[in-house]
């Protein structure tokens, strides 16, 4: 009872309650003017097929197009208004302008760090100048080493703060109280009281169904300070979808840890909702430090619009083991920097890929890169979750399945010990990207996302030990038994398709 009370007294349930009485009013006042002119239901009409034009012709990706364009015609009484009304097209002048000036200072604080390093594989050169192009430096000088489960992670973590000298900088998505954050809690007030600054970012919708009401006011009151990262508002307004999905933390800009995992209990096996959990991080000490640095500034700069320029200089460096490569990924931005980046690790390819994903819900671009590597000879392994987090996704991602399991040379591996939810491609030995984009929509299009790049770093053999072990623990899918469902599930399934770019 307490639970329910507390659910349906919560902020985002009653921001979730206004929003849908704002889709109910809509809906009666179309209805009701329509009901009192025959002239008002053929200028909605009208309107909606000039809208269908306009998105059209937009910049939009062809999927999101053809998302908004067959509710517009199914329902055009609707569907054209509720357009211009609800969808973000432009962000206002001070927005972009902010932007700007953030992004700007960003690739002013990277430039020192630029260097040219040539590697003898032309594919990989292509990847380094991909990034390069978006002033993502290329490291070297930089330690990397792989964290294969929660609880090894938690215990960095631990480690990190007690030895924390001069700052913490924690982004999340998700933190939730209990029993991992508790133990950190006291380490992170005790660290501020030393002087030490201690700034956490979470996402709003991400985490605030979970947080206590007084959450912000308790960090704020032991000398932490906090963003809530773009808030949930009562208003029904598609910039809301923009969710910040990082899960960085760095430490005296030394040392930086990221990776799948939040900051809940769920992801150090503490509780267990889907079996277990299986994830990965990455810590990264040295130089490379630099850009995750950079990027969480990124967004606390965004709270304070204010630029701090002496944050983001490493205090030392690692003995090179290979190259590094942090970079992050904005929806604001037309870059698409990490699908374009994973586009062409599939394309340099030559024996194998392998890819760990929680949800595969993936464009026609990436279905075909992976389609022509498939028929080329190159061997394709995805391993996917057993127990879903998200049963309609799972429904979706399942579709994506069977239309990859139907090229030759690819194995879907299912994690039957539980839910797998790292973010890992992995290319012939060669190179790797450990981060928290997943093969999805919302993740390459929708969301503020990071990631690590590393070539030929020693930390690749422990992932693909890591990549063997969850294949091991796995289920091969057949495409029969992806086949093997009523006609009522595969209705359902190609409805949530039609939605899947929202998934």
């Amino acid at each position: 009872m307490t639970r329910f009370l507390r659910f349906i007294t919560h902020r985002i349930t009653i921001i979730g309650i206004l929003i849908l009485i704002q889709l109910f009013v809509f809906g009666w006042l179309i209805l009701s003017a329509s009901k009192y002119s025959q002239w008002v239901v053929y200028s909605l009409e009208v309107l909606s097929f000039i809208v269908v034009f306009f998105v059209l012709v937009s910049e939009e990706p062809l999927v999101y197009k053809i998302a908004w364009i067959i509710p517009i015609l199914i329902v055009p009484i609707f569907g054209g208004f509720f357009y211009i009304l609800f969808k973000n097209h432009n962000l206002t002048k001070r927005t972009t302008r902010v932007m700007s000036i953030i992004d700007a200072h960003r690739v002013e604080s990277l430039k020192s760090f630029q260097q040219n390093i040539d590697v003898d594989d032309i594919h990989v050169q292509k990847i380094i100048h991909l990034l390069e192009s978006d002033h993502w430096p290329v490291f070297n000088e930089t330690a990397s080493t792989f964290i294969p489960t929660g609880e090894a992670k938690f215990n960095y973590l631990i480690e990190l703060f007690k030895s924390a000298k001069k700052s913490i900088y924690i982004e999340y998505f998700i933190i939730n109280t209990g029993q991992a954050f508790d133990q950190i809690f006291p380490i992170l007030k005790q660290k501020a009281s030393e002087g030490v600054d201690v700034r956490i970012i979470y996402d709003d919708f991400g985490s605030s169904m979970n947080l206590p009401n007084d959450f912000d006011k308790r960090l704020i009151q032991a000398g932490i300070q906090v963003y809530n990262f773009n808030p949930v508002r009562p208003r029904l307004n598609l910039s809301m979808n923009y969710r910040d999905h990082r899960k960085i933390v760095i430490v005296d800009n030394e040392k930086a840890i990221t990776g799948g995992m939040n900051l809940a209990d769920e992801y150090f096996n503490v509780i267990q909702r889907f079996g277990q959990w299986k994830d990965a991080s990455i810590l990264i000490e040295g130089k490379a430090v630099v850009s995750l640095t950079r990027i969480f500034l990124m967004n606390w700069e965004n709270k304070t619009k204010q630029f701090e320029p002496n944050l983001s200089s490493p205090v030392q460096t690692r003995p090179t083991d290979g190259l590094v490569i942090p970079f992050s990924d904005s929806p604001l931005d037309r870059n698409l920097i990490t699908k374009h980046t994973y586009m062409l690790m599939i394309q340099s390819a030559k024996k194998r890929i392998i890819i760990t994903t929680p949800y595969f819900v993936i464009d026609q671009e990436l279905q075909t890169a992976l389609y022509l590597q498939a028929t080329s000879g190159i061997d394709i392994d995805l391993i996917v979750p057993g127990i879903p987090d998200k049963k309609y996704v799972a429904v979706v991602s399942e579709f994506y399945y069977k239309q990859l399991i139907q090229f030759p040379n690819v194995r879907i591996h299912k994690f039957k010990e539980g839910f797998i939810h790292s973010k890992i491609l992995y290319i012939d030995d060669q190179h790797a990207t450990v981060g928290t984009t997943n093969f999805d929509f919302r993740s390459l299009y929708l969301h503020f996302e990071n990631t690590v790049w590393i070539y030929r770093t020693t930390a690749l053999k422990d992932i693909k030990s890591y990549l063997e072990d969850a294949m091991l623990s796995s289920n091969m899918l057949t495409l029969n038994e992806l086949k093997k469902h009523n006609l009522f599930y595969r209705l359902y399934q190609q409805a949530l398709v039609g939605f899947s770019h929202l998934l």
